[in-house]
Parts: C-alpha cells; sequence; structure tokens
C-alpha cells in the first residue's frame, strides 16, 4: 500500500530538506522518499504559490539633511536654488552660463 502525503506534509518535507544540510539524494534516502516524487512535488508547489519570496536586509538609515537657508536666483527660464555653503564660484559659472 502507498503511502499518499498532503500538499502540506510535502511542503513540511520540502522546506525541511532545504533546512538540512542534506543532499536531496540524501534526504529522500534518510526519509525513505522516492527522488522524482520529491522533485515532482518541490515543482507543484513552486507553480502554486502565489507569493514571491522577499529578501530584507537591514541597511542604516540616511539622515536627512535639512538646510534651513539657501540661495535663491530667480531668472526667466526659472528659479535656481542653491545651498548657503555653496561656493560664489559656482554661482558665478551658472550665471556666466544662464547670460550665454
Amino acid at each position: 500500500m502507498t503511502n499518499r502525503r498532503t500538499p502540506e506534509q510535502w511542503q513540511a518535507l520540502i522546506k525541511q530538506q532545504g533546512e538540512s544540510e542534506l543532499t536531496v539524494t540524501a534526504f529522500c534516502r534518510k526519509h525513505k522518499l522516492a527522488i522524482s516524487c520529491f522533485y515532482t512535488h518541490k515543482a507543484k508547489l513552486k507553480q502554486s504559490s502565489s507569493f514571491a519570496q522577499a529578501v530584507v536586509t537591514a541597511e542604516p538609515a540616511k539622515p536627512i539633511v535639512v538646510q534651513s537657508s539657501v540661495i535663491k536666483l530667480e531668472t526667466k527660464v526659472g528659479d535656481v536654488i542653491f545651498p548657503a555653503s555653496i561656493s560664489p564660484k559656482i554661482i558665478i559659472a551658472v550665471i556666466r552660463g544662464l547670460q550665454s
């Protein structure tokens, strides 16, 4: 008589194999599973899954830089805003570029 497993049981077995350090062959041998059945059910579960696996990585939060003082240059085309700490040479170069 064959031992029928539910999809939930196959899912648990597949998860268990993934968490073990055993190869599929060694795992199937240990649990008396046919390798072809293991791969068949693994493929079925992969197809029936409606969720994509997501990987969450912890990255440090990037600081938000708030600049309270700015230099605003109003032109006919639009406004150009510079941080107050910008070099005057850069502002002069921008103005010259806008004049040409």
